[in-house]
């Protein structure tokens, strides 16, 4: 645990020497999903600074830390292994440029590091992706391009799109792949939302082993499609509370051999998720 959180500061201290750097934020939370043969609770912590560089570029980086701890009927699997405790480390850093009054141009580069107990330089994922947003008028955006991330159940290149539009001075839509919301905001302190993503994560192992009917396994994968409600409570001007609450469709949770194949397959369908959350924003002019 000392080496990942001495991983974590040191990337950390690398961002706060970036100089110019005038917006930041931290934020926490624990999440919840409960499915027909596990439990999985994960518990994040994220640190984003950002900065407007001048009238046409701007950046921002990100790193967090999450803690994801399994339970499951481990007596009836015979997998002879715990496969209880997974971490991840991930460093976000995304540049923007506008391009004219109309466009801006996105590209993010997320290099993550999803591991057991010993972190492996050679098992870093490399994640990211770039995008075209394009303006159609004061209420209508729209945004397309392509991105490297887990998707149903394994690492992928595909294209993006998403189509934003405001409906209302307070109701927002967004629809696309791989996130799709409807925001209502009652007022500054408080927002409703009801959210669709695809989200999905790769663990490896320490080192291979084989389970009693003797297949390899190397990897865990945990991937789902999750539709939640969304609360978020703006406190004052730097402190805000989130609660989302909902349910993830099309749960996978399977393990994998080192060339990919699969090993063992839980084949979990659905699952109840919860995630609360805190963060604080703050704004230097």
């Amino acid at each position: 645990m000392k080496i990942k959180l001495g991983a974590l500061l040191l990337l950390l201290l690398c961002i706060l020497k970036t100089n110019g750097q005038s917006n930041y934020s931290l934020d926490m939370n624990t999440k919840l999903a409960t499915a027909d043969k596990m439990k999985i609770n994960e518990t994040a912590i994220g640190f984003e600074l950002s900065h407007k560089i001048d009238s046409t570029n701007s950046f921002s980086n990100t790193v967090t830390y999450k803690k994801t701890v399994v339970t499951y009927e481990l007596s009836k699997y015979n997998l002879m292994h715990d496969l209880n405790n997974f971490s991840s480390i991930e460093n976000k850093l995304a540049l923007n440029r506008v391009l004219s009054n109309k466009a801006i141009f996105n590209i993010h580069l997320k290099p993550i590091l999803n591991f057991e107990n010993k972190m492996r330089l050679s098992t870093i994922q490399w994640l990211g992706g770039t995008s075209v947003d394009y303006t159609i008028n004061d209420k209508n955006n729209l945004s397309v391009g392509i991105t490297r991330n887990v998707y149903f159940g394994n690492l992928r290149i595909l294209p993006t799109m998403s189509y934003k539009a405001q409906l209302s001075k307070k109701t927002a839509l967004e629809i696309g792949f791989p996130v799709s919301k409807l925001s209502y905001s009652y007022n500054y302190k408080n927002t409703f939302t009801v959210n669709n993503s695809f989200q999905g994560v790769i663990f490896n192992l320490d080192k291979p082993y084989s389970n009693y009917i003797g297949n390899s396994i190397a990897s865990v994968t945990y991937s789902q499609m999750a539709t939640t409600f969304e609360y978020i409570r703006n406190i004052d001007r730097y402190w805000s509370l989130y609660f989302q609450g909902g349910y993830n469709f099309n749960t996978n949770y399977y393990l994998s051999d080192d060339t990919g194949n699969r090993s063992y397959d839980f084949t979990s369908t659905n699952a109840y998720t919860l995630n609360i959350g805190i963060k604080l924003n703050i704004n230097k002019q």
